[in-house]
């Protein structure tokens, strides 16, 4: 499809720009040339397994973002191992959302996500919720999500009548803490937050170490791998453990 990583980042770089400008605003003429591109693109038509990948982007996470950008690439790249095609969703002071389209290739998938900038804002945990919602009451779509962050300050009541009303569609989130940024601080109740998202939507939480590579390619591999349904006796550890005890993805 592109001859060269430098083809592919410079698609993902124009298609981020295009996407954090409100479509909803843009004339019936500049939506179609937008579909038209991802479309070329083959980021929509693609049949594969489904899954997005969301990401906490603002200031709190400046300490351990190159590095948290690194693992988060590599977590992308075993998606695409295991033939998922992936959306990016994040937020921070200037966005919300998801794409409206999966990357079918990790180096398209991770070129995009390095264009995406640090700001501070508070956490935005609910209206991505309902940007999930979107994604899951389309056919061939996404049931599964990764959220990987290291604060809530969302109403959490808000944030679980969000994860209900994913639960209702078969729409999983599974919720991985950082806690190796910013000294390694966590605010108080935080992980209980984040593993209430998690249970509420059906979905599995984690904790992890930013600098402990092993720990999150195991838990990447094991998403990865329940996702396409191919999770096997093969997948070891706790959190894959857990996964198997799951019913397989939804379907549409």
């Amino acid at each position: 499809m592109f001859k060269t990583l430098k083809d592919a980042a410079k698609l993902a770089k124009d298609l981020a720009v295009a996407v954090r400008h409100d479509v909803e605003g843009k004339t019936e003429a500049a939506k179609t040339a937008i579909a038209t591109v991802t479309d070329a693109a083959g980021l929509t038509a693609t049949l594969a397994p489904k899954l997005i990948f969301a990401m906490d982007a603002t200031a709190s996470r400046m300490a351990a973002w190159n590095m948290a950008m690194e693992l988060q690439s590599d977590m992308v790249a075993m998606a695409g191992k295991e033939g998922l095609a992936v959306a990016i969703g994040y937020f921070n002071n200037e966005h919300c959302g998801v794409t409206p389209y999966y990357f079918p290739n990790a180096a398209l998938a991770t070129a995009y996500m390095r264009t995406i900038s640090l700001t501070s804002c508070y956490t935005k945990i609910a209206p991505l919720l309902v940007e999930f919602e979107k994604h899951g009451q389309k056919a061939n779509s996404a049931r599964v999500a990764i959220y990987i962050g290291d604060s809530l300050e969302d109403n959490l009541d808000a944030v679980l009548v969000e994860a209900a009303k994913l639960k209702a569609l078969g729409f999983r989130v599974f919720t991985l803490l950082e806690v190796g940024g910013s000294g390694g601080y966590v605010a108080s109740g935080t992980e209980a937050a984040f593993r209430k998202l998690a249970e509420a939507t059906g979905g599995v939480f984690a904790r992890f170490d930013a600098g402990a590579k092993p720990q999150l390619r195991e838990l990447m591999q094991s998403i990865a791998a329940y996702t396409a349904g191919t999770l096997s006796i093969a997948h070891q550890g706790a959190f894959a453990e857990a996964l198997k005890a799951l019913p397989p993805p939804a379907r549409k």
